[in-house]
């Protein structure tokens, strides 16, 4: 035995599934940094929406559908439609990400790593925390796209500032990173001290203890003779009788001959 059941005159037999599509009108770029968002929801047929947001139930469902307040993170706005026979459609989806975080830059190697150095170039090294894009801007000159390393050459004498910028994906800035520090081609050996520091005196050794304002090595002379490598301290034993003069000369990173500078004693 079978049962046919058939629409009333006139009455159409609706078997179809209804359909949905979901559109993000705001914002417009993802991630975002914002904390709502603006769906449009257009269903081919008249009938009901349920809207889920997260999997909890947003209500009323209706275009366009604001959802504020959001926290960042991952989300899920989803929703299902039914038409007005009852057919129960698939449930359209869509997720994205708030970012609300700055990036991070830091600075991992610097060459010269000295603050104060007679070399005119700078090689930087430097990481940020996520994807981002990131902006250098040396002495106020504009800001310009830069990658994990920067080089600057033939910087001028003084005080620089290089500040990093970097912007992620969502729009988040991070803090202003700055390096500062000064070229000072000029390198010059300084006698720090002297052991014993009197003249004339009746002791024949002399120890003296030398630096330079800028990273160099050092060359010393006694009493007119060659030049040779020294390290600071030097001391000189059995000394003569007479007049002396103890030199010592900076030598830079290239090589080349510095000043410095000249005790005499007796």
């Amino acid at each position: 035995a079978f049962t046919v059941s058939a629409a009333l005159p006139g009455q159409k037999i609706d078997l179809t599934p209804p359909s949905v599509t979901v559109h993000m009108m705001a914002p417009v770029s993802l991630p975002a940094h914002d904390t709502s968002a603006t769906f449009d929801i257009i269903a081919n047929e008249l009938g009901a929406l349920t809207c889920y947001l997260d999997g909890h139930a947003v209500d009323p469902c209706v275009a366009p559908l604001q959802l504020t307040n959001l926290g960042e993170g991952m989300h899920r706005f989803e929703v299902a439609p039914v038409d007005l026979a009852g057919n129960t459609g698939a449930s359209v989806a869509f997720d994205w990400q708030i970012d609300l975080t700055m990036p991070e830059i830091l600075i991992t190697s610097v060459i010269p790593a000295e603050k104060v150095t007679a070399i005119s170039s700078l090689e930087l090294v430097f990481g940020v925390s996520e994807s981002a894009e990131v902006t250098c801007e040396l002495d106020q000159g504009g800001k310009l796209p830069c990658s994990s390393m920067v080089q600057f050459n033939d910087l001028a004498d003084g005080s620089h500032v290089l500040i990093l910028i970097a912007r992620d994906l969502a729009g988040n800035f991070s803090e202003a990173v700055s390096y500062v520090w000064e070229v000072n081609s000029v390198v010059v050996a300084h006698i720090d001290s002297v052991i014993p520091g009197t003249s004339p005196t009746s002791q024949r050794s002399r120890t003296f203890r030398f630096s330079s304002n800028n990273a160099a090595s050092f060359v010393c002379a006694l009493d007119g003779a060659a030049f040779s490598g020294c390290q600071s301290p030097v001391s000189y034993d059995n000394v003569p009788d007479g007049a002396h003069r103890f030199e010592v000369r900076a030598v830079d990173r290239q090589g080349l001959l510095r000043d410095g500078e000249i005790y005499d004693w007796t």
